[in-house]
């Protein structure tokens, strides 16, 4: 596909591109999602992180980017801009398969 417009959010990393391919407009974004993902993970590992946050009422139990948002949203049909919390925890348990990567928790919340 050639590109005729691409532009980067330096506060969230996504590139968008912007280009026509068989007289259809396409609109691509991508991002470098691996250090949010390395960091779920390390989280997920850290077991006084987890305590630490239990005991002050406060549990950290995912962390998305907006590339993992976007993906809901064309592969789901779920946009977790507006969904409810609760809302939010049931399509990550349903899909932990697919969306583990995004736990800062193994445990139930």
């Amino acid at each position: 596909m050639p590109v005729i417009d691409r532009t980067f959010d330096r506060l969230t990393g996504l590139v968008t591109e912007i280009g026509v391919e068989d007289d259809k407009l396409h609109i691509r974004y991508t991002q470098d999602t691996a250090p949010v993902h390395e960091g779920n993970q390390r989280l997920r590992e850290a077991d006084e992180y987890k305590r630490a946050g239990i005991k002050k009422g406060f549990w950290h139990c995912v962390r998305l980017t907006d590339a993992d948002c976007l993906k809901m949203m064309v592969e789901d049909g779920f946009n977790p801009y507006v969904a409810h919390a609760k809302d939010l925890r049931r399509h990550l348990s349903r899909h932990r398969d697919k969306y583990r990567h995004l736990l800062v928790t193994d445990g139930q919340f």
